[in-house]
Order: structure tokens, then sequence, then C-alpha cells
């Protein structure tokens, strides 16, 4: 439903989880306090193609299946106080790709060798999964005016499978330069904040203004071989 509404929710406090994720101080304009829980799923479709002119072209399509995207919404409003606390915990962003090693598209192709000397990255699989943690509190100045505020934990997690971050490298010293794998590594951790206030009038407007700043993460690492 929040989706829907193209950011809208910012000043239009429908339930928890909306009002969590998009404007902390609007959680004092939801009607009674709640729990609320969602799921999505992604289906993403992509392909991928390459050509080496008079050589080699082809498509491959990617096989990365349903992604769920978890959502938690709690508020609750203190009795005869100006306070209303919450938590939200959302799946903020992500992708997964999984293409096959192919024979006709050269990007594909296994890495190089002497019997391969011209090489691609073989099969290629890369997975992202992005998760907040927006503990949130918002204080009614007024009975038409709040702010809040909201410390954001985030974690996320990246393999990437030949790891195309790090340089090839010739290790066996075969003249052919290839990549380590990279899904030898954990969730990094980072984190930021969100501030918002939301005006409510007499008429049909409402108004609110949100800000969420980076999200400051540690370094993404990878044991990888070469």
């Amino acid at each position: 439903i929040n989706q829907s509404m193209g950011g809208a929710t910012v000043a239009a406090p429908i339930d928890s989880i909306g009002s969590l994720a998009w404007n902390p101080a609007a959680i004092s304009g939801v009607p009674r306090s709640e729990v609320a829980f969602g799921l999505g799923l992604v289906l993403p479709k992509t392909s991928l193609s390459s050509e080496i002119t008079g050589l080699a072209a082809g498509t491959t399509d990617s096989e990365p299946g349903a992604a769920a995207v978890p959502t938690f919404g709690l508020v609750h409003h203190c009795e005869d106080s100006p306070w209303t606390f919450g938590i939200g915990v959302f799946g903020v962003g992500g992708f997964c790709a999984n293409y096959p090693s192919s024979t006709t598209n050269p990007i594909l192709t296994p890495q190089p060798s002497a019997g391969n000397p011209l090489g691609g990255l073989g099969r290629v699989f890369a997975k992202a999964e992005v998760y907040q943690i927006a503990p949130t509190v918002s204080y009614a100045v007024s009975e038409h005016f709040s702010v809040g505020f909201a410390p954001t934990v985030t974690m996320a997690g990246l393999i990437c499978d030949p790891l195309v971050f790090a340089p090839p490298n010739d290790a066996n010293g075969d003249t052919f330069f290839t990549y380590g794998p990279g899904s030898g590594t954990r969730m990094a951790w980072g984190g930021g904040f969100q501030l918002g206030a939301y005006w409510t009038t007499e008429s049909c407007f409402n108004f609110g203004l949100s800000y969420k700043s980076t999200q400051w993460m540690e370094p993404f690492r990878y044991n990888s071989v070469d």
C-alpha cells in the first residue's frame, strides 16, 4: 500500500510500516498502537549479451529465482504522553544474478587457459542483500505538530563469484590471468540516522518533511584464493 503512494506516506501515516520507513515523526499520527508484518517477492528477469566481432556472439538469461523481502513494524503510543515509540525492520535493497557458463557468449566462456586463451569470466553468480533496523521515537510538540528521530542500523552482504572487484592474477605462472572466488565473506555493518517533522491542519492537507543520512558502512572483506 505504501509503495503505491509514491512517497506520500511522508505525510500520510496510514500504518506503522510506512510511517517508520518514510518519516519518524509521522508515527505520532498512526491511529493506534500496532504491529504489522509484510513480505514482498522480487522476481528479476535479466539477460547478458556480448560479442567479439567476427568470432562469437551470444545472449544468456539469468536464473536468479525469487527473492523474499521481509518487513516488520511496531508503533506504541504512550498513554497520556506526547511520546510515541517504534521499531522497523526493512529489506531496503538487493539483487541476484545467476548466469551459467557458455560456449557462445564470449563474456561467459570459461576463464583464460591454454585451451581457451581469450577467455571470459565463466559462470557468474552475484547476490546482494541490504537490511535496515530503525528504532524510532516521535514527540508531539502540539496537537498538530510532531518531530521524530531514528538511528538506522544497516546490514549488507554482497557475494560476487568470480570476485571481479579484485584484479585477476597469474599465481600459477601459466601466463593466463584469472579471477578468484568471492563467496568467502560476511555481512557488513553500518549506520546512519533519519530526522522528520509532521504537521496536520484543520483542512484536508497534511505536511511532512524527512531527511535520511548516508549510511556509513564498514569495509566489505573477502577471503579468496588465487
